[in-house]
């Protein structure tokens, strides 16, 4: 299979990419927290491409119980663009 661009728009409107040759489906996204020691406070970030909504779904539920969840103060999924 050929590789194909995935795009994928982050609730605050910035756009993620990924080359791949794999299907994905959805993107969990996370806001950063404010906090003195981050740079780029506020701003979301890909946590991961799932190809299926309960992958989806499982990653969002583990990324919001993961230890790092304390960085972030917001979780959301998206579906992929293209």
């Amino acid at each position: 299979m050929k590789k194909r661009k995935l795009t994928a728009t982050l609730p605050d409107g910035g756009i993620a990419t990924r080359t791949t040759h794999r299907t994905y489906t959805h993107v969990i996204a996370g806001r950063l927290a404010d906090h003195p020691n981050f740079e780029g406070n506020g701003d979301w970030v890909v946590l991961g491409w799932a190809g299926r909504r309960e992958l989806a779904d499982k990653r969002l539920d583990a990324e919001k119980g993961a230890f790092t969840s304390r960085w972030y103060d917001k979780f959301e999924m998206v579906e992929v663009d293209n």
